[in-house]
This record gives C-alpha cells, structure tokens and sequence, in this order.
C-alpha cells in the first residue's frame, strides 16, 4: 500500500504540472479580466460555498485555500473594491464576518469559466475521439474518487 501511495503523490504532483501547462494558461483570461489566479481561487471557492448553501469566514477561507489571514485580507480588500464579493457581519457573532459573491462577481467568474471552457475546447479539440472520450472516463473517475476523501476544514 505504502508503494502505491507513494506512486499516487508523485503522479499528482505530475498532473497538475502537465494540466497547469497544457490547459491552464491563466494569464490568457487575466489579461481580458484583470483578475488574477489568486483573485480567481477566492471567487471559486466562494462559489462552491454558495452552491453548498454555507456561508464562509474569512478565516475560513484563508484556511480553505492554505494562505494567511493576512494575504486573504489583501485579496478580498481589492475583490471588494471591484465589486465582485461583500463582507457581511455575522448575526451570531459581531467579531465574524462573512463574504459572498456579489452578482457581479457571480458575473465575472462565469464569463471567466466560459473563457477557459473555450480555450481547452480549441487545445483539446488537437485530441482524437477516443483519447477524449479516455480523458473523460478518466477524469470522471478521478471526481468519484476524490469525493470519497474527506475534506479537512
């Protein structure tokens, strides 16, 4: 088991080198948005903390994301000041505070998704039918599979 944990840590941190160099050219959609990779996480994140219909801490997010309070405190001030999060006080307790997407922020980080989903569509439509449809079973798997990994918070 331990062999196969160690090949598993090592291919991980392969295919994200090879997905960042083969896909994620971020820079392209930055250069049309204005908001950076980091910008970009914290919009993400707090999206799926939308969708699972929770509201996150700051902290919280700092944790979620592995950064400082202090750097998540940077990220959010300019977010806020472009308009596309809020902070809001939490009713339980004063010293909390909340942040959520605005619509714009919900705006934006769809138009973003909608840029990337179309530069991997020209990148991987150079692929045959049948290795797309092998990357598709296989990142399927991949998302059963880490579904079933709990998440520390």
């Amino acid at each position: 088991m331990q062999k196969t944990l160690d090949l598993i840590t090592r291919q991980i941190n392969s295919h994200f080198t090879l997905f960042y160099k083969h896909l994620f050219r971020h820079n392209q959609i930055e250069n049309r948005t204005g908001i950076n990779r980091p910008h970009l996480e914290v919009l993400k994140a707090l999206k799926e903390s939308e969708d699972d219909k929770e509201h996150v801490s700051s902290s919280k997010l700092a944790s979620r994301l592995l950064v400082s309070k202090a750097y998540m405190t940077a990220l959010t001030e300019k977010l806020v000041k472009e308009g596309y999060i809020k902070r809001i006080p939490s009713i339980q307790d004063r010293r909390v505070i909340h942040i959520a997407l605005t619509a714009e922020g919900r705006n934006a980080l769809e138009s973003i998704e909608a840029g990337s989903r179309e530069i991997w569509k020209a990148r991987l439509s150079r692929l045959s039918e049948e290795d797309l449809k092998t990357l598709s079973t296989s990142l399927e798997n991949i998302r059963r599979i880490l579904r079933e990994i709990p998440i520390d918070n």
